[in-house]
């Protein structure tokens, strides 16, 4: 059965170039894609492994998913800020303010790079 998920108010509104804005100041740099459809960021928290967590945005509005594959950023950026969708979007709006992206305890599989091979995060 394939899940239904609800639109965050404002995504379709939403210029890609205020989601890339929002990244690079909450720490996340552009990565390298071969795919000319995508755009792949790197952010400054890591899995327990090392390697670097990523998004993907569409290259631009035009194509069909575009609003999907946003709304996957702002789903996936929500639970690593401790925020709900619509302040991510809010945020991505009004340019948002540059603050520490993890706040309060770390998150299952998500370490600062400072953590990496120091503290065992546990399985969910």
């Amino acid at each position: 059965m394939m899940e239904v998920l609800r639109m965050i108010p404002g995504v379709s509104r939403l210029p890609i170039a205020s989601v890339e804005k929002y990244l690079l100041r909450q720490g996340w740099t552009k990565g390298t894609t071969t795919n000319p459809n995508a755009m792949v960021y790197e952010g400054p928290l890591w899995d327990v492994h090392g390697n670097p967590l990523t998004v993907v945005l569409p290259a631009r509005k035009s194509l069909g998913d575009a609003d999907r594959r946003i709304m996957d950023v702002v789903r996936t950026l929500a639970a690593i800020e401790s925020k709900s969708p619509e302040s991510v979007v809010e945020a991505m709006f009004h340019g948002g303010t540059r603050r520490r992206l993890v706040t309060g305890k770390v998150h299952s599989k998500v370490l600062p790079r400072s953590q990496v091979g120091k503290q065992v995060v546990s399985e969910v």
